[in-house]
């Protein structure tokens, strides 16, 4: 299996920062962590696109995320005690299907040595998600989009899920290990629900050679 990435740079307070951002199986965007926020870089997380009007106290540019998770109790534990309790990054990986995915794409805490004991329980209490997914090839489209295009991202998004909107994310977000066999299919075995008058997002973005990375409803609004 083989996944496009895109790359989305802005600022975050005075740090220039980019993310990579993917579409897993065609359905699930996963976009991977400057650890500004998270303080987990490079750790892949679901989200459901970008806010491209200001909600609230909201900005423009804010990520869409699940608002609480899905994950079994037993596993919240040993999640929560693993990292020092932080409720949030159970919010971030939002249910046991996107945690199995982040833990094959691996990467950011994963390679730390509470991120190998979790993935390392994951492995022996789902082996069978192993078995059926195997960890992606990622290729850099070369393709990158700044704040003002956010519209774009979200285009790309939709285009290549056959989704009209966003909130159709929601809908398809894998709360339990059987939504993911249903749902993981091959964008072409969905019916063609975006409008193919579209122009490519590909043709309107910055084209550039990518870069290293930086160091530096039940749906809620989050900063990357």
């Amino acid at each position: 299996m083989a996944l496009d990435m895109i790359i989305y740079r802005s600022i975050d307070g005075d740090i220039p920062t980019q993310r990579q951002i993917i579409l897993f199986e065609n359905n699930f965007p996963f976009y991977r962590s400057s650890g500004n926020n998270s303080s987990y870089p490079n750790t892949w997380f679901v989200f459901h696109g970008f806010l491209e009007q200001p909600d609230k106290d909201m900005p423009r540019g804010y990520l869409i995320k699940p608002s609480t998770h899905w994950i079994p109790i037993k596993l919240e534990r040993k999640i929560l005690a693993l990292f020092d309790n932080n409720q949030e990054l159970l919010i971030r990986f939002g249910s046991l299907p996107c945690l199995l995915i982040s833990s094959l794409l691996g990467g950011g805490l994963w390679e730390s040595d509470s991120g190998k004991e979790l993935a390392a329980i994951l492995q022996s209490r789902h082996p069978e998600f192993y078995v059926t997914w195997k960890k992606p090839q990622i290729s850099a489209t070369g393709t990158v989009y700044t704040r003002e295009q956010i519209e774009l991202i979200n285009q790309w998004l939709l285009s290549r899920a056959n989704l009209q909107q966003l909130s159709q994310f929601k809908q398809r977000y894998p709360r339990t290990l059987e939504d993911l066999q249903r749902l993981a299919k091959p964008a072409t075995e969905m019916p063609m629900l975006f409008s193919q008058t579209l122009a490519s997002p590909l043709e309107k973005a910055e084209r550039v050679l990518p870069i290293q990375e930086c160091k530096s409803s039940d749906v809620a609004y989050s900063r990357l």
